[in-house]
């Protein structure tokens, strides 16, 4: 016979034994099944129970440490948890118990089971407070000696060696192990050293319970339903247990994989509660699954983390601060546990906590450093705030680097880190992608691959993010040698594009960064005429620097409602910044144009649109390029911020040459096309060339004709009368006769 149902049928042999001490007889005649099982215990399983090793027993002398029993000199606390477990595990039993006794489980059934008719009321207030770390308990009865007890399947499938929580906590959270072989963290490793020696404490001999009587008589006694905990003396010069110590992990990106980290240093279990799985919840519920989820911890000896702990999630699950507060977060202090709150931003959700006499308080800490936790009172202890900052150029390196490595990747980290300003989790994520691909080693869009695989990346973090639906994403195609532009305009895009490249040297690695707080953002305008190359520029510009082209719909920017502007500009600054994609404003004049004298309101707001703009681009440290063709309407406080202005103008005649021969095909059936003579006797820009090129196409299909210089002349006629320019007999040269033909 196992240990446990050996235990289980020495509990109703006590028992019945008990009542029949009592005077009840024919106990067996009323409920044949537990006197079936007290028979079929023999001498020997006896003396086997009493020597008895290997799980089962090793997990039942942790539960009766965890009830406080290595405390008591009696045995009440482990007969009141043999007879639960008998409860749970014979449902007659449970009404042989209702039969003759009108209740359940009691402490004052356990009491008189080991012959003690009057205990004390502190001995019966620590024996509950033992109990309720395991135990349900019904806090409706009074007095306390006949509050019943009871333990649900999780006990009993723990002291049979299941280490799975039960339902529904299993579908709630989930089990870190420190056992699990992990990556280096790369980056926030001081963090991790710092959370660890900060959760670090020694076991306590006697760990509290959860909640305070305040009647000595038990009459009018209230507690949290399973939460009963002790105060310390009055007067008490030192606190009589050690409580927990709590973590607040600040930022997004990181959080969980700190937190693995954390465990594996403390070598501890940590189990994680993602308040976003919690939905549907409520404060009356909630309880229930704190008391669960700390007495977890205890039987795993893990610490907790709370992750996306937000007013969010508090109000999707319907759970209060103060539920979370007295239900969750001080039990599992006061019972010694390490507790990790992960959250978004670096302020806490409580401000101060009540312990007992004690609080918990949070320590004052910055952005890039942790000050060493101070007690907050005799009793209290300290919430150490570690906020994870944006990973800097150097830090994102050495993320790059370190990933690059362990995945065995031919890339150039440097080249990464000042690209893609992502996190460790979006890092590690891409690079085992890219691995799976191969790298598309000797492919010449390897490049192209690559930054949609960190756009894609990105954007399932982000994917509710307002900002994706101002404008649009574009992956050029165009390269800088595509562009027929003048070798100074050509020589001005070169700038640019070393600028971006080489900012980590500049502001890292030479030191400028401390010089340059804010305004590190690479902004370029492009300007000049209609068709001139501008947008084309912005392409090749975006594809070699093998960054995303976030091309923003002023349609959707621009809003008549005071504010609104401003807030969707807002949404696309954010939504570049954090898909690390070039920021491009096409006709930039519409929105940086120059402020006006106030004569009205509606001047009054477009100048406050001017200004939020020259405010965000100081802010800004990606890449923004602008083209216009109004360079006169441009704010003259946005030159001032713009580290490029280059002026493109129309083509000569080599350039329009060049764009002519550009524009034809390989696969374009032509017949006689003097280019020489359209780009000498024609001074039209890029665009306009490339319009009338395709309309001589459609020319030549419709009359089924292999494309040839009358249907250029007919497309360059047509070009003329849209610009409502003069056309006159002289301009068509020594093909004057095909435009009248």
């Amino acid at each position: 016979m196992e240990f446990l149902e050996t235990t289980i049928c020495l509990i109703l042999a006590r028992t019945t034994l008990w009542l029949e001490e009592q005077g009840h007889t024919d106990i067996y005649d009323r409920f044949p099944s537990v006197g079936r099982m007290i028979q079929t215990v023999t001498e020997a399983d006896i003396k086997a129970w009493s020597h008895a090793e290997g799980i089962g027993r090793e997990r039942y002398d942790r539960l009766l440490r965890l009830a406080g029993d290595t405390d008591q000199e009696d045995h009440v606390i482990e007969s009141a948890i043999d007879l639960c477990l008998a409860v749970l595990h014979i449902p007659e039993f449970a009404a042989l118990l209702q039969y003759y006794t009108g209740s359940g489980v009691t402490l004052n059934l356990a009491y008189r089971l080991e012959g003690i008719s009057f205990p004390s009321w502190e001995d019966v207030r620590r024996k509950l407070n033992g109990l309720s770390r395991i135990c349900y308990i019904d806090q409706r009865k009074s007095p306390v000696r006949y509050v019943e007890l009871m333990l649900d399947d999780r006990v009993f499938a723990y002291l049979q060696g299941d280490d799975l929580p039960g339902a529904p906590l299993s579908s709630l959270c989930s089990i870190l192990s420190y056992k699990e072989e992990l990556h280096p963290l790369y980056a926030y490793e001081e963090l991790a050293r710092r959370a660890a020696a900060h959760l670090k404490i020694p076991e306590a001999a006697s760990p509290p319970a959860l909640a305070d009587y305040e009647d000595p008589t038990g009459q009018t006694a209230v507690w949290p339903q399973s939460t009963i905990c002790d105060r310390p003396a009055q007067g008490s010069s030192s606190c009589p247990w050690t409580t927990g110590h709590v973590v607040q992990l600040a930022g997004i990106g990181g959080r969980r994989f700190l937190t693995r980290h954390i465990g594996k240093l403390l070598k501890k279990d940590i189990i994680l509660a993602d308040l976003a799985n919690w939905a549907g919840m409520n404060d009356k519920d909630f309880p229930v699954y704190s008391m669960q989820l700390i007495r977890e911890a205890l039987f795993d000896d893990a610490g907790i983390c709370l992750y996306e702990l937000t007013e969010e999630s508090l109000r999707s699950i319907g759970v209060s601060v103060t539920a979370l507060t007295e239900y969750l977060l001080l039990p599992a202090v006061r019972q010694g546990l390490p507790l990790i709150l992960c959250t978004e931003t670096d302020s806490l959700v409580f401000s101060t906590l009540e312990i007992g006499s004690g609080s918990l308080q949070g320590t004052t800490t910055d952005k890039d450093s942790v000050q060493s936790p101070q007690h907050a009172s005799e009793y209290g202890q300290t919430i150490l705030r570690l906020t994870l900052t944006p990973l800097d150029y150097q830090m994102r390196k050495k993320v790059w680097q370190g990933f690059i490595s362990q995945y065995s990747l031919d890339l150039d980290a440097a080249s990464c880190a000042q690209h893609y300003r992502l996190i460790p989790d979006e890092i590690s994520r891409v690079l085992e992608a890219w691995q799976t691909q191969g790298g598309l080693k000797g492919s010449k869009d390897a490049n192209f691959h690559f930054s949609r695989l960190c756009y894609q990346v990105v954007s399932q973090n982000i994917k509710d993010t307002p900002g994706s639906s101002l404008g649009c994403v574009i992956y050029p195609q165009i390269c800088l040698d595509d562009l027929k532009i003048a070798a100074s305009i050509r020589e001005d895009l070169d700038h640019v594009i070393a600028s971006v490249n080489g900012s980590g040297k500049i502001f890292e690695e030479w030191g400028l960064k401390s010089k340059y707080a804010y305004g590190r953002a690479v902004t370029v305008l492009l300007c000049g005429p209609p068709g001139t190359g501008k947008t084309m520029s912005a392409h090749a510009v975006a594809n070699a620097l093998g960054i995303p082209l976030y091309q923003v719909n002023l349609s959707n920017i621009v809003d008549k409602y005071i504010g609104e502007t401003e807030k969707h500009l807002e949404q696309a600054f954010l939504y570049a910044e954090k898909t690390n994609m070039v920021l491009f404003f096409d006709e930039a004049d519409s929105l940086f144009g120059r402020r006006s004298e106030v004569s009205d309101a509606k001047d009054k707001y477009a100048n406050t649109e001017v200004s939020y703009l020259l405010q965000r681009i100081e802010q800004y440290e990606g890449v923004v390029l602008m083209a216009t063709n109004l360079m006169n309407n441009i704010d003259p406080a946005f030159l001032r911020r713009m580290k490029y202005v280059v002026r493109f103008q129309p083509p000569d005649e080599s350039l329009r040459l060049a764009i002519w021969k550009s524009c034809l095909a390989p696969k374009l059936p032509t017949d006689h096309l003097d280019l020489p003579y359209l780009a000498r006797q024609f001074d039209f820009c890029g665009g306009t060339i490339k319009n009338i090129l395709l309309n001589a196409c459609a020319i030549s299909v419709c009359e089924n004709e292999v494309l040839n210089m009358r249907h250029i002349l007919k497309a360059v006629r047509d070009e003329y009368l849209k610009m409502d320019r003069i056309i006159d007999a002289d301009m068509w040269g020594e093909y004057a006769y095909l435009i009248s033909l």
